[in-house]
């Protein structure tokens, strides 16, 4: 995928968008059918379809809330992929009245129709969260563009494939919303600008740590073997201090957040913890956001971040955590070695 200079890029957003929008909401909702060919005898709407470059439509039934919508297709997919011609048609029931529906518009009466099915449903939330989205996805293409990237070339790097969804998932209403990123955290943050960051660092007393690792010897032992000779004098004495403390690696993000904690304060305050800051190589985030690779590091991290991740928080879970452990070790009994010669290219760990 290239992204061509002349395309206007604010549209092509919103046309993406729009499109992962309508796929998801014939995902959830059943109200729709596909409507063939010019109606005979409604005038109104057939005077519209006709101005439109395909004979096959979806037909949204929002009669409940006195209106339909008329969507143009391109290509209709058997798997939910479907692909649209723009722009989408409100016919207003009472009146006949059609006129053209934005991405927001298409929003509003989404939302509206779900009250009668979610009454607690903010529609403003969601609009937040799609022009969150939306912006995003500009931005992307718009670096993109400047800096004459492509995506999904023939052969790729690991974490090349894990910059390269640009336009995000194909069924979500809004999936490059991150609502927590501001300003220049979006693009040192994300996998579509290739952010780089150091992880931060804390000490913090082992009282306060739970630590397992299915290899055997704690992962802070090695890591803070490493760090340790990376740290400034002033840290290393610090550390000299208070041998029963363990280094805590941190997604740099989550480490501003934490620190603005009244509990994390008090815990700095009686020793408990101490912020250390930025050390060691640089990490560059994968599709997942909070996940974080390295090609220095033996290690991946998986960090909880306090960011609306297209719906919601992103936090490790404690029977995440566990579930993951559990994994790793039956993987290494005799049933995971014969599942590893039964499955030679799945590899698990």
């Amino acid at each position: 995928m290239n992204t061509p200079k002349s395309i206007n890029l604010q549209e092509y957003a919103e046309k993406i968008s729009y499109t992962a929008l309508i796929n998801c909401y014939m995902k959830e909702f059943t109200n729709w059918s596909r409507y063939l060919g010019i109606p005979e005898y409604d005038p109104a709407i057939a005077e519209n379809l006709r101005k439109t470059q395909t004979d096959l439509h979806i037909r949204i039934d929002f009669s409940s809330i006195g209106c339909d919508v008329y969507i143009p297709v391109t290509y209709f997919s058997e798997s939910g992929r479907h692909l649209f011609d723009f722009p989408v048609l409100r016919r207003v029931l009472e009146t006949d009245e059609v006129s053209e529906v934005d991405i927001y518009g298409f929003m509003a009466l989404t939302a509206e129709y779900s009250k009668k099915i979610y009454q607690d449903i903010e529609a403003s939330t969601v609009m937040d969260r799609l022009n969150n989205s939306i912006q995003n996805l500009y931005a992307y293409l718009k670096h993109m563009a400047e800096n004459n990237k492509s995506v999904n070339n023939l052969e790729m790097s690991f974490i090349e494939a894990e910059r390269s969804l640009i336009l995000g998932h194909i069924l979500h209403p809004v999936p490059k919303s991150r609502q927590g990123f501001n300003g220049q955290d979006l693009f040192l943050y994300s996998p579509e600008t290739s952010g780089r960051f150091q992880l931060f660092y804390f000490l913090i007393d082992r009282k306060n740590i739970i630590e397992k690792n299915a290899d055997g010897e704690p992962v802070s032992k090695k890591l803070g073997e490493k760090i340790y000779l990376l740290l400034n004098p002033e840290h290393q004495k610090l550390w000299d201090r208070f041998p029963n403390h363990k280094l805590v690696p941190m997604h740099p993000w989550q480490a501003k957040h934490l620190l603005s904690q009244e509990d994390v304060q008090i815990m700095q305050e009686q020793g408990a913890l101490f912020a250390l800051g930025h050390y060691g190589e640089y990490f560059t985030p994968t599709s997942s956001v909070r996940t974080v690779y390295s090609e220095d590091s033996p290690w991946m991290f998986k960090f909880s971040l306090h960011v609306k991740i297209t719906n919601s928080e992103r936090i490790n879970l404690y029977p995440e955590l566990h579930r993951g452990h559990d994994i790793s070790r039956l993987l290494k009994t005799d049933w995971g070695k014969i599942y590893r010669k039964i499955f030679r290219r799945l590899n698990l760990w």
